[in-house]
């Protein structure tokens, strides 16, 4: 390792504007406003395994969802995809890159040639909230009404080959893959398991549990329960200690779930530790799990400061530099995989960043 190399490997990423990326302006007052006519707004993205291309996914005033491909090496668009359903507007449901970046899809049906938008068959997966495992050969995806038992899909992406996981009455709020091909679940009870043992536990009604599956059947399933915890308003006595709703990221180098609550799970003990307080618009993991990168908000209200971008350091939870831009509310945070870039959202507008 040379004198250079293992600096990096200690000093943080200092995000470096490269550019930035507009989508359009917002037409001037007049007949664009009265037609209802607004500039696309973007609401969430994802790199390509490779890093070249950046996907963004935005709501026009023609379209509830169309997908930018973005070409970062040629600084240009590659494809655009419309798409009539709402998934701009479903933050649970990510931008998914198959077949090493071939194809684009949300996860169940639809999927698209990512360099020409050309619509492709469908494929046969079923459910929601669909996230790939580390090399994406597998997806998994949640089916179940709210409020009633959750079976997860695992679907072998090439020939989507698929294999159902019962959940013993249990409701999955959300689930991601491990870096060693598990699942790492956040489930609750359900009529058919409240007042029930499940996996030696007996479930109380606001009970809630993080639940390591093995796809595989290797090992037995691993639940991690907290019992419902007291509220003092005989009203509503008690309350969920942990919710299973948040957003998880997984770092695969580090084998481990970043929870937008501000926790942090291990994946291979299950042992959850507080990670980030503070605000943010959303968060990102470097490539190599060391660094969390949170983005800035601004607000309406004058009297709040704006929070700036924010690299957090994974090992301690403390911020260690903060950086300008991208500051609105709407546009979301993606990081390369391959460690270059790091992309933030600003209403019509994306900033690019190079990480080395």
């Amino acid at each position: 390792m040379t004198d250079a190399t293992a600096a990096n490997a200690v000093n943080p990423p200092t995000p470096k504007l490269e550019r930035t990326i507009s989508l359009g302006h917002a037409p001037l007052l007049g007949l664009g406003v009265l037609a209802g006519k607004f500039a696309p707004i973007v609401k969430k993205m994802t790199f390509s395994p490779d890093g070249r291309y950046l996907g963004l996914v935005v709501t026009t005033s023609d379209s509830p969802t169309d997908i930018v491909i973005w070409d970062l090496e040629a600084n240009k668009e590659q494809a655009r995809i419309h798409c009539n359903s709402v998934y701009a507007d479903m933050p649970w449901e990510k931008l998914l890159w198959l077949q090493g970046g071939k194809v684009v899809t949300f996860g169940a049906r639809w999927q698209w040639d990512a360099m020409s938008g050309k619509a492709l068959p469908d494929n046969p997966a079923m459910g929601r909230e669909a996230r790939l495992n580390h090399d994406g050969t597998k997806m998994l995806t949640i089916s179940g009404a709210i409020g009633d038992p959750s079976t997860i899909h695992v679907y072998d992406t090439a020939e989507w080959a698929e294999h159902k996981i019962d959940l013993e009455g249990l409701q999955a709020g959300t689930a991601v893959w491990t870096a060693d091909d598990k699942i790492l679940a956040l489930v609750s009870g359900t009529a058919d398991s409240i007042r029930t043992v499940v996996n030696g536990h007996y479930v109380k009604p606001y009970d809630t549990a993080i639940r390591l599956i093995d796809p595989a059947g290797k090992t037995p399933t691993r639940d991690v329960w907290f019992d419902e915890e007291a509220t003092g308003d005989p009203k509503l006595p008690f309350k969920n200690a942990f919710s299973v709703d948040s957003d998880m990221e997984p770092s695969f180098a580090k084998n481990q779930v970043f929870l937008d609550s501000g926790a942090v799970i291990d994946s291979s003990t299950l042992v959850m530790r507080p990670f980030w307080t503070e605000i943010s618009g959303g968060f990102a993991v470097s490539s190599d799990g060391r660094w969390l990168f949170a983005k800035g908000m601004t607000f309406v209200d004058p009297a709040r400061k704006p929070v700036p971008n924010t690299v957090v350091d994974t090992a301690t939870g403390q911020a260690v530099s903060r950086f300008t831009g991208g500051m609105e509310d709407l546009g979301g945070i993606a990081a390369s995989r391959d460690g270059e870039w790091l992309a933030i959202g600003d209403e019509s507008t994306v900033y690019l960043y190079r990480l080395r």
